[in-house]
């Protein structure tokens, strides 16, 4: 086997190892992204508030992502990724029920 071949299939089984990782952020960034344009929406037509309310929830969801992502990311590395994953969808469920 040739050089050539060995550094082929080395770089074939990292595309292969990575791709499904890829996939799983992309759909989780896409989840993401389909709430921002629907937030505002509900913000001035659903609740009826104005210009400026929607701003504020708009600006917020940013700087609460900003902090949380440094937090997240500190918590990953002391941590651990298992512990991050089991916190945050722990938080993600404490949020969503009522």
């Amino acid at each position: 086997m040739s050089a050539t071949n060995s550094h082929t299939s080395a770089a074939l089984g990292v595309v292969v190892v990575l791709l499904p990782i890829m996939a799983v952020v992309l759909i989780a960034f896409l989840i993401i992204g389909l709430a921002l344009p629907v937030l505002p929406l509900h913000v001035h037509q659903g609740l009826g508030l104005g210009t400026v309310a929607v701003g504020l929830v708009a600006g917020s969801q940013f700087a609460a992502s900003l902090v949380s992502r440094v937090w997240a990311g500190h918590y990953a590395d002391s941590r651990g990724a298992k512990g991050a994953v089991v916190t945050g969808l722990a938080g993600a469920t404490a949020a969503g029920s009522r």
